[in-house]
C-alpha cells in the first residue's frame, strides 16, 4: 500500500496544488483523486512501471528521463519513451533536456513544493485533528487560510 508523503487539496481560492508528491511507489496511483489529470515527478519516477500505471489511470506523467534511458521498441511503448526520443531528436544535453522541462512543464513541481514548504511554514506540518474526517476538515480550513493570505499579497521587495 502507498502512502502519500505530501498533499493539498483546495478548493476554490487561488491555492490549487495538481501536482501530488508522494513515495515513488505505481501503486499510488490507485488512490489519486480522478480530477487529477497531470503527476509531477523527480528523475526517480522515471519508470517504465510508473509510466504504466499512470496511463492505466488516464494521467498524463511527468518525470525527466534519467541520463543514459533508452526506450523500449516495439508494441508496448509509453509516453516515457516519447520523451526520451524527444530529448535526443533536440541535442540528448543538458540544453534538450531544459527544453524539454520548460516545454512540459516542469517547472510547476518546483512550485507545488515551494507552497507545501510555505504552508508547513506558517501552519505547521501536524494534523491536530484525530478523526479522519476532522483532519479533512483542519485540511480544507487551513487551505482556506493559505488562499487568504495570498489574496491579501505577498509583502514587496525594496
Amino acid at each position: 500500500m502507498s502512502h502519500l508523503k505530501e498533499s493539498i487539496f483546495a478548493i476554490g481560492g487561488r491555492l490549487r496544488i495538481y501536482e501530488i508528491l508522494f513515495n515513488i511507489t505505481a501503486m499510488a496511483f490507485e488512490y489519486l483523486p480522478k480530477s487529477v489529470k497531470t503527476v509531477t515527478l523527480d528523475g526517480a519516477g522515471d519508470t517504465h512501471e510508473m509510466y504504466d500505471f499512470a496511463e492505466e489511470q488516464s494521467v498524463k506523467l511527468i518525470a525527466p528521463p534519467r541520463k543514459g534511458a533508452v526506450y523500449r521498441i516495439g508494441v508496448d511503448r509509453t509516453r516515457r519513451d516519447e520523451y526520451i526520443k524527444e530529448i535526443r531528436k533536440n541535442g540528448n544535453d543538458e540544453r534538450a533536456l531544459k527544453e524539454w522541462k520548460k516545454k512540459h512543464g516542469y517547472h510547476r513541481r518546483s512550485l507545488a513544493e515551494t507552497a507545501i514548504s510555505r504552508f508547513k511554514g506558517l501552519l505547521g506540518s501536524k494534523l491536530r485533528s484525530r478523526g479522519l474526517m476532522n483532519q479533512h476538515n483542519e485540511m480544507l480550513l487551513k487551505c482556506l487560510i493559505l488562499n487568504k493570505i495570498n489574496k491579501i499579497g505577498l509583502p514587496k521587495r525594496a
